[in-house]
C-alpha cells in the first residue's frame, strides 16, 4: 500500500493496516531475501489503462494516485520478467506505458 510505513499514526483500521504492511515490508527488506514490494496507490476494477507512474517515490496529488488493479498485475509481471533486483517501488496510474518502464 502506497501509504505503508511502520511509524504510521493513528489507531483506527486503516492506520493499523498501513502501519502492519509498512512493518511487513521493513521485515522483507532486512531479512536478506530477494524482493521487490510494490506499494500501489488507491485501487479500482475500472478498465486497465495500460500506463503507469512508478518511482522510488511518487508525488502525493490528491486525486492522482488512483491505479487499476489490472495494471498492477501488469507491472508485476513485466517487473518479474525483467527482475530489477532488490527495489520498493511506488506506483499509481500515469502516462508511461507498461511495456517501457524499465527501459
Amino acid at each position: 500500500s502506497l501509504g505503508a510505513d511502520p511509524d504510521h499514526a493513528g489507531e483506527e483500521t486503516f492506520d493499523v493496516y498501513l502501519r502492519a504492511k509498512g512493518k511487513a515490508a521493513a521485515a522483507v527488506r532486512t531479512s536478506g531475501l530477494g524482493h521487490l514490494i510494490i506499494k500501489p496507490g488507491l485501487l479500482t476494477d475500472n478498465e486497465p489503462t495500460g500506463a503507469v507512474r512508478i518511482a522510488d517515490s511518487v508525488e502525493r496529488n490528491p486525486g492522482a494516485l488512483v491505479i487499476w488493479r489490472a495494471d498492477v498485475a501488469a507491472v508485476i509481471a513485466a517487473l518479474l520478467a525483467r527482475w530489477p533486483g532488490d527495489r520498493t517501488f511506488e506506483l499509481v496510474g500515469g502516462t508511461t506505458p507498461i511495456a517501457s518502464i524499465l527501459d
